[in-house]
């Protein structure tokens, strides 16, 4: 997926409440806040990273 297509997805994702946003400098950290939208993300393969 390019750059700018996941920007927009996860864009969309945190307007529905799904996802939330932390900036640290210039990179963003995305994180679940909805447990059917992890799951989901588990279900197709989806990985935690810490």
């Amino acid at each position: 997926m390019r750059p700018t297509a996941l920007s927009q997805a996860l864009r969309l994702l945190r307007e529905q409440g799904w996802v939330a946003a932390t900036r640290q400098g210039r990179l963003m950290r995305y994180r679940s806040v909805d447990v059917t939208v992890h799951s989901l993300l588990h279900t197709v393969g989806a990985d935690h990273q810490h």
